[in-house]
């Protein structure tokens, strides 16, 4: 309402009042938008210190006027502001100096403040614009998703590099060593080698930076129109200002403000955009250019200038101001008169100045009218929503539907044209990304810290040993060694003497070594047939390869909704009409169907076969006019074509009920204004179609707060008829009977909950009888598997529990059909129900709410379908209601609703429909197998909350017995976390909870942090969540909020648009799907694949063998260091102390390098111990990541002492069976020859037979290639040492015409070889015997062929792609050929691979080259031999599963015994 102020414009009573006034229509940050304009406008009014500011224009008072525009409401107010006293704005920004400048820089953080009035655009300008903020060119449309730039590269990875502690501690040496005269192996040889694995880790993370940025240019580099250019311009080259001009299915290169709109209809103006990069959302949203400008013809040649916000990440809120002047320009007006002033709902606030006259108006608005008169100019500005301030300034208020986004996308439209506010690195989208990624460094990158600082401290003390020891023995012995002359080389020699000799206990090579084997794990990870989408052509991808071993160790996913787990299709699956459920068939709904009517009645070919053979019964006309209803209730406007009619829907609901309507012979033909043609088919497809034309005479719009949507149509036989459809509960509640129905529903509910809390119980049930048991003490009570094993429970439990709760649900629907039965004397169930019962109302709501149950627990989206006709009277007095609502600029929406309200009641229930929104192939399994796996999932999505929680239904992250606790901010603050804090307590005695929340509920949580707190702790604590209406920085925030309340855990998140890519960047690991919203995900992501279900590979599989891999990698290291250079320890016993090897030096340089190098390269590599069968069937194995059973202090602990151990026995056994006893040679050479010898074998042997489990001919090979190259190596010194005298060691004729020669130095070899393994082999014994470890106990059972038959088959639909489809022989393949004369069976041979594509059609046992009586097949074509009655076929009978082999069921028995009590139970029902 206009201001009640009746002081003169631009006094300071005015000014104050309105500094006092609280404006209830306006937002918080537009009154101190208003507030600080009105101050600067004070402050320019008070009496100046010092001379009078200068100003330009003696202009007369300027009025200005603010508007609010929501949907309850929309109020003015004017305010009056002298612009010759309003301060010139200058601007503020002042240049940080260089260093804060670089630190900025490097931290990613932006010092630019805030400008005073918002950034001024002038429209129509060609001139480069200046952003006050900087004093500088706004930025460029760029936008950057990589990592670093050539100014942050070196600093951020030299940062990230010496975080590793091992790094660190070479630097530190390399130091000490460079020190002159210190060292005694030179100055250099660990810098250089430190510098070069430090180059190489930070030339990996380049190149992989280097590919985000090459994706980056792919982008900027897109074309798009811009007015006023000859050529296409690039993304990167549009300018704030810049006036684009965008077409149907293009996307929006920047943030722009809508001017003008053409739609392929002659309806309103306005542009439809797809939003599913920004929010998730896959309806299409309406964006109005304004009102005044939406009909213009020549947009280039307005002359004015736009006032905007400044640049925040807020996507749902935009405030500013737009002023078109006439003649040359803006009117010379100060900065500080040009103000946005915008309302609660953040309204665009638009000024139209310089339409002094009609005679403007009429050129400017002819559009609206061809006549314009002096009297019609008033009329004019008012049906624009236009009022006069009392000067020559026009205002229109407008809704936040004018601006629209970059990552959107154009749909519907023809075209559209926009000027740029906002553009790259400023636009909402990626205002809302993280500009400074954090570099993601693995968890077990800090538990390897922590053991290098444990090696650290363990080098420490030999050294203070060792140094102790040799002053102690020094001082001891100085008199008796005469041959020292009393000379002592001195405290700081022997100490760099030992360090030098220990300092490699902790590998140089380790970090380098572990880059060289992720490069393999990448590759087998990428290669994975499996993980190829062939749809579309995309196999996985890795960006990085630093995280690896975290993909098995992952305890959350936060998984983006739309595109994510859903395909972005809607499919009409269900309905209900007249008391029955019908399945509907899309692809041929006339073809003849193959089921018996009379067994299996749903399918909607029998409802159109019924239609057209009993067109006359009232089943035939309720179905009639529900079919009718779907093609009526809609907006979706026919578009012809020459494959026939295809349709432009506002949302993908819409289109499904459309199609669905055509697919069953109601097609919406034509649309022209308000005609609809509807042509149908009432005598089968091959007969002549009937079109009949209704009119649209009104449209109630669907909207959140009413949940429903209703047309009002007139019959082609004059008729007047309201349909309406909406949720269920909305629509119930304005039946003419809905008190009958408010009963019905409660009935229903308490049905429906009684069998929630049987299911719940059952869970429980099935809980408790899962506790863990205690270890075994014995290996048969280990292996007792057949009845009393956790892991045969672990295998079957999630059989077992599905077919009980299925049998659940079967009872409870079997007890209300018999109350049905009962109620309605129901002699038999018809396929079509009599006249009697259609007419029946409580029975129609009653079987309809059945079946809207049943579509729900299915997780399909449910709309009740209800009608009425109405006499003309009634319509025209309500038309003429509805039609002033829609006219009026104050509260519209709110007025809107309310008149449609009253025509909405006292309606008849006519169906029910159930579309279903696509889940992803195998999403619902994936996340099942990974629930098993110990992963808890959060649904994060800028969808509403009923169709988040039926896509969680959908995809069994809610189950049917699930306890959803919805927090809501609606109820109270206090009331929501009483209710956070009532969950909290309640959790434990609950079978399944899954908590949901919205983003506004979040945004209110947010800003209390001990609010916040309780709220991510209840999260972490139930079994899901489900965050819906969430903004991409919410998302991002409960990513890290998960982060910091559980750091040790490792969370994933996975997304496929931009407005997941702040998620994905805020866990620590970045899954991208390469989906229908565009790569912006999997662009930024750490991996890529195709789609959700490969998760299960990529974890489960990958992931854990990446975990296996580098734990065992890691260890194998420290085993390997530790056992080889604690023999040098023990020799100095027998030198003095004085620092003297054992070993010859070139040798000992070669340790790592040649001889124990590609030992545990190969376990890093290739190892799996377990097959990927194995672990898909059985996800709970998973937790040996998850958990970090593998690599850990403990293990670290235990492995250290059994190579110490096994380094004393080595050390002391070969002194004494050798060193003391040589009958040819006792020198210190051959007995350091042989214990080196030993150690390369047994360190070989180790690492490829007793701790790799796959054994391939890669670890045979290595195995060869290292003990054979170390004699090699020996003979090699041999010849060197010729040419030239070694004072210590005898190498030149030692091996070989020396010890060489001795047979007891090779019967020492072989004693000492044997000892050190069986040592290794009766530890891992025992070991086995007393306490197996779960992936021990299923190593056995991989053995067994039923066993692993049963894995095969249970991981048959992950593996298919591998198992079947045609691939090269595998190297290994090739080679045991050409060795062994034999081919080894190669999975998807061409034959045999074509005929069980897909299927577990197994292939005959002579096609593969065996023996039927020695080999069984498995599903994966593999051929199983079978063993004899040994010891271990007497071990595999005895973990055989219980029943699989002695009892073999007659399945023909069973199944004719179920049908024997089906028919049972039909007679009873029939009975009763």
């Amino acid at each position: 309402m206009p201001s009640s102020s009746t002081q003169e414009p631009g006094t300071p009573g005015t000014q104050d009042s309105n500094l006092r006034k609280r404006h209830r229509g306006m937002s918080l940050r537009s009154q101190m938008f208003t507030k600080q304009l009105l101050s600067t406008a004070k402050r320019a009014q008070e009496p100046p210190e010092g001379p009078e500011p200068h100003t330009e224009d003696e202009s007369s008072p300027i009025e200005l006027q603010t508007y609010t525009d929501s949907p309850a409401s929309r109020t003015t107010d004017n305010l009056t502001i002298d612009s010759s006293s309003v301060e010139v704005l200058k601007p503020v920004y002042q240049k940080p100096g260089f260093f804060l400048s670089l630190k900025n820089k490097l931290q990613g953080i932006s010092s630019i403040p805030p400008s005073r009035n918002g950034r001024h655009i002038p429209l129509g300008g060609s001139t480069e614009l200046i952003d006050e903020r900087t004093g500088l060119p706004y930025v460029n449309n760029s936008i950057t998703s990589s990592r670093y730039t050539l100014v942050t590269f070196l600093p951020r990875q030299l940062y990230a590099q010496f975080l590793k502690l091992a790094n660190t501690y070479f630097l530190v040496v390399a130091i000490l060593q460079m020190i002159p005269t210190w060292s005694t192996t030179g100055q250099y040889t660990t810098i250089i080698p430190l510098l070069i694995f430090v180059s190489i880790s930070m030339g990996r993370e380049a190149w992989d930076d280097f590919r985000r940025h090459k994706l980056d240019r792919r982008e900027n580099l897109r074309l798009c129109r811009v007015l006023g250019t000859t050529a296409m311009t690039y993304w990167k080259d549009v300018k704030v200002g810049d006036v684009v001009q965008l077409g149907e299915d293009e996307w929006v290169p920047a943030d722009i403000v809508l001017l003008s709109a053409e739609l392929y209809s002659d309806l309103e103006p306005q542009a439809y955009i797809e939003t599913m990069a920004l929010d998730g959302e896959t309806n299409l949203k309406a964006r109005l250019p304004p009102r005044a400008l939406a009909q213009m013809q020549h947009v280039t040649m307005l002359r004015g200038e736009i006032t905007a916000e400044d640049p925040n990440i807020d996507l749902y809120n935009f405030e500013g101001s737009f002023i078109i002047s006439q003649g040359d320009g803006i009117e010379n007006t100060e900065p500080g008169a040009r103000t946005a002033l915008g309302n609660e709902n953040t309204d665009l606030c638009i000024t139209l100045k310089g339409l002094e006259s009609y005679e403007y108006a009429q050129h400017a608005l002819g559009s609206f009218d061809v006549q314009y008169t002096q009297e019609s100019y008033e009329g004019s500005k008012s049906s624009l929503g236009m009022e006069d301030t009392g000067s020559s300034a026009l205002s229109h208020a407008l809704g936040p539907d004018n601006i629209i986004y970059r990552g959107s996308i154009i749909r519907n439209t023809r075209s559209c044209t926009g000027i740029v506010v906002f553009t790259g690195e400023e636009t909402k989208i990626r205002m809302n990304s993280i500009k400074n990624p954090r570099v993601k460094a693995p968890k077990l990158q800090k538990a390897i810290n922590r053991i290098v600082l444990f090696m650290v401290c363990v080098v420490v003390c030999l050294l203070a040993f060792f140094t102790m020891a040799q002053r102690l023995d020094y001082t001891r012995n100085r008199a008796t060694t005469w041959y020292l002359y009393n000379e002592d080389v001195g405290v700081a020699a022997i100490l760099m003497g030992y360090i030098i000799m220990f300092n490699t206990l902790i590998p140089l090579s380790l970090y380098v070594t572990t880059e060289i084997i992720k490069v393999m794990q990448v590759l087998l990870m990428c290669w994975d047939l499996d993980m190829y989408h062939y749809e579309s052509n995309t196999p996985a991808e890795s960006k990085t390869a630093t995280i690896l071993e975290e993909l098995g160790q992952v305890s959350y996913i936060f998984s983006d909704k739309t595109g994510t787990l859903t395909d972005n299709i809607m499919l009409f699956k269900k309905f209900s009409v007249g008391g029955r459920s019908w399945e509907h068939n899309s692809s041929d709904p006339f073809a003849p169907s193959d089921t018996d009517p009379f067994t299996a009645p749903s399918d909607s070919r029998e409802l159109i076969r019924h239609l057209q053979t009993h067109p006359e019964s009232l089943f035939s006309q309720k179905a009639t006019l529900f079919l009718l209803s779907l093609a009526l209730c809609n907006t979706c406007l026919p578009k012809p074509g020459l494959e026939g009619v295809s349709y432009l829907a506002s949302s993908p609901d819409e289109l499904a009920l459309v199609m669905a309507a055509k697919e069953m012979g109601f097609v919406v033909f034509e649309r022209q204004h308000t005609q609809l043609v509807i042509k149908t088919y009432p005598h089968g497809p091959s007969a002549a179609p009937v079109l009949d034309r209704y009119e649209v005479m009104d449209v109630i719009d669907f909207t959140s707060t009413r949940k429903r949507m209703s047309v009002v149509v007139k019959f082609p036989d004059g008729r007047l008829c309201l349909v309406c459809k909406g949720a269920d509960n909305v629509i119930l509640e304005r039946l003419k009977v809905h008190e009958m129905a408010a009963r019905i529903s409660q009935t229903m509910l308490e049905t429906t909950t009684a069998r929630k809390n049987a299911e719940a119980e059952a869970v429980l049930r099935k809980m408790a009888s899962q506790e863990p048991r205690t270890s075994v003490a014995s290996l048969r009570q280990s292996f007792s598997l057949a009845r009393h094993s956790t892991v045969r429970v672990s295998i079957d439990s999630p059989v077992v529990q599905d077919e009980e709760l299925a049998e659940i649900i079967q009872e409870s629907r079997r007890s209300l059909h018999i109350q049905q039965a009962q109620k309605y004397h129901l002699a038999e169930e018809s396929y079509i129900p009599p006249d009697n019962l259609v007419a029946n109302e409580e029975y129609v709501i009653e079987k309809t709410l059945e079946h809207v149950e049943e579509f729900s627990t299915e997780g399909l989206r449910t709309l009740l379908y209800a009608y009425r006709w109405l006499d003309e009277s009634e319509y025209a007095t309500w038309a003429t209601k509805y039609a002033a609502a829609k006219t009026v600029i104050s509260g519209r929406a709110a007025q809107v609703a309310a008149v449609g309200s009253v025509l909405e009641r006292d309606m008849l229930l006519v169906g029910a429909s159930a579309i279903e929104d696509k889940l992803q192939h195998g999403v619902a399994a994936a996340i099942e197998k990974l629930r098993r796996a110990g992963i808890k999932m959060w649904m994060l999505t800028g969808d509403k909350r009923e169709t988040a929680i039926n896509i969680g239904y959908a995809c069994k992250l809610i189950r049917d017995y699930s306890t959803v606790v919805v927090l809501d901010i609606a109820a109270g603050k206090d009331e929501l976390l009483q209710r956070i804090s009532a969950t909290d307590l309640a959790i434990g005695g609950m079978a399944h909870c899954v908590v949901v929340i919205d983003g506004t509920t979040l945004m209110e949580l947010e800003r209390d942090c001990p609010a916040m707190s309780l709220l991510v702790e209840l999260c972490c604590k139930t079994d899901a969540a489900v965050v819906c209406r969430a903004s991409p920085a919410q998302k991002a925030h409960m990513v890290s909020a998960v982060r910091t309340l559980k750091p040790e855990s490792v969370t994933l998140a996975v997304g496929d648009g931009a407005n997941d890519i702040a998620m994905i960047q805020s866990a620590d690991i970045g899954v991208g799907i390469t989906g229908k919203e565009g790569l912006q995900a999997a662009r930024s992501a750490d991996y890529a694949v195709a789609q959700f279900r490969f998760l299960l590979k990529l974890l489960l599989v990958h992931g854990r063998y990446n975990y296996v891999r580098t734990s065992k990698f890691v260890l194998l290291t420290f085993y390997k260091e530790l056992l080889f250079y604690l023999s040098q320890g023990v020799y100095q016993r027998y030198t003095m102390y004085t620092g003297s090897s054992m070993y010859e030096s070139w040798s000992l340089s070669m340790f790592n390098t040649l001889f124990t190098s590609l030992c545990v390269i190969c376990v890093g590599m290739f190892e799996k111990d377990l097959k990927p069968a194995t672990l898909l069937a059985v996800p709970e194995l998973y937790k040996t990541g998850r958990l970090s059973e593998i690599f850990n202090l403990r293990a670290f602990v235990m492995w250290m002492l059994v190579a110490a151990s096994q380094s004393l026995l080595l050390t002391f056994v070969s002194y004494e069976i050798w060193g003391f006893g040589a009958l040819r040679d006792n020198s210190t050479f051959p007995t350091g020859v042989l214990t080196f010898t030993t150690l390369v074998i047994v360190i070989n042997v180790k690492c490829q037979l007793l701790e790799m489990h796959n054994r391939t001919v890669y670890a045979f090979g290595s195995l060869i290639i290292a003990i054979g190259g170390w004699f090699l190596w020996n003979l090699i010194i041999a010849g060197l040492y010729k040419t030239k005298e070694s004072p210590i060691f005898y190498v030149a004729y030692g091996l070989i015409e020396e010890f060489g020669r001795d047979y007891t130095w090779w019967a020492a070899l072989l004693v000492l070889v044997v000892v050190s393994v069986l040592v290794d082999v009766l530890l891992k014994a025992a070991k086995f015997a007393v306490s197996p470890t779960r992936v021990e106990i299923f190593q056995v059972l991989e053995k067994d062929y039923e066993s692993r038959k049963f894995f095969e088959e249970n991981a048959f639909e992950e593996m298919k792609q591998g198992w079947t489809w045609p691939q090269d022989q595998p190297l290994s393949g090739k080679l045991h050929a050409r060795i062994f004369g034999k081919k080894m069976l190669v999975v998807g041979e061409d034959a045999y691979s074509r005929k069980r594509a897909g299927t577990l059609e197994l292939p005959p046992l002579s096609q593969l080259g065996h023996d039927s009586d020695d080999y069984n097949v498995l599903p994966s074509g593999k051929a199983f031999r079978i063993r004899s009655d040994s010891t271990l076929g007497v071990m595999r009978k005895k973990l055989r599963f219980k029943g699989e082999v002695e009892e073999v069921e007659n399945v023909d028995a069973i199944i004719e015994q179920r049908f024997q009590n089906l028919q049972l139970e039909e007679e009873a029902i029939r009975g009763v």
